[in-house]
């Protein structure tokens, strides 16, 4: 490219710039994300819950209410995903059902 500038020759400017486009989701992926994060906060939940529970007799009560309602609040969270997943699956069936056949002719 130097080389090109030097010599006069023209140079596109285009070619430098720099689009950042974000990568469009598909249906299927965005309900698979919405899943994978339902699992973790619904685990993560479970997780704070029974360390709160075997944790109560030997240290202060709220020192495990501490744990406690972070775990029930993270677990409601993952129900609340799981909720959204399958029903959006369940509504979105015929969509992404088209979006696997249309990127299926694609390839």
């Amino acid at each position: 490219m130097l080389k090109a500038i030097e010599n006069g020759q023209p140079v596109d400017a285009n070619m430098f710039r720099t689009e950042h486009k974000k990568k469009q989701q598909t249906v299927k992926s965005q309900l698979l994300d919405r899943l994978t994060g339902a699992c973790v906060t619904s685990l993560l939940g479970i997780a704070f819950i029974i360390i709160a529970v075997l944790r109560c007799d030997n240290l202060k009560e709220s020192a495990s209410e501490f744990m406690f309602i972070p775990g029930c609040i993270l677990l409601a969270i993952g129900i609340a995903l799981f909720i959204v997943y399958f029903i959006g699956k369940n509504m979105l069936a015929k969509e992404i059902e088209d979006e696997e056949n249309r990127l299926g002719e694609n390839k």
